[in-house]
């Protein structure tokens, strides 16, 4: 959360610079000159929100599609009368592949998320409300703790497949 708060002052004063007014205290009423300027960050707010959406909907998409995969493999070897040990760590290679894409993409992700993140808190915090964006980041910090569990699981249950099977 310190690394987020960090990075959204660095983007206010950034954009403080950008329209000049980087003198004045957050939420000042002089802090947006003009009605353009307050117009350009409407404009950007509303971009971001909605950029912020579409990398959220991919994320939860990708691993919609991935996890469910990274499992099907555990139903061939219930179903399959005779597996050899090699089948079996062929499947349980290509079930944690793809479980490590769909962890890699959606901490990839989560990355641009968290920029995105930033500079809503950033122009929140110019219009005197910097609480809105930053209560969000914090409710998605313990997604990716409970995805890499889910991978280091999915090896110990195959390592575990492979050595009793």
């Amino acid at each position: 959360m310190d690394g987020f708060l960090n990075r959204r002052e660095e983007i206010r004063s950034e954009l403080a610079r950008a329209l000049g007014n980087e003198h004045l205290e957050p939420g000042h009423p002089d802090r947006i000159k003009s009605a353009q300027e307050a117009d350009w960050l409407q404009t950007l707010y509303g971009q971001l929100r909605t950029h912020l959406e579409g990398d959220l909907n991919r994320q939860w998409g990708i691993l919609r599609i991935f996890v469910p995969l990274s499992l099907a493999p555990f139903a061939a070897v219930v179903v399959a009368d005779t597996l050899t040990r090699s089948q079996i760590v062929l499947l349980g290679f290509a079930s944690t592949a793809l479980l490590l894409a769909a962890n890699v993409f959606s901490d990839r992700l989560s990355l641009f998320t968290s920029k995105t993140w930033a500079w809503l808190g950033a122009i929140e915090a110019e219009w005197g409300a910097p609480q809105l964006s930053g209560a969000r980041v914090t409710k998605r910090l313990p997604v990716s703790k409970v995805r890499w569990a889910l991978q280091i699981l999915l090896i110990g249950m195959w390592t575990t497949i492979t050595v009793l099977g």
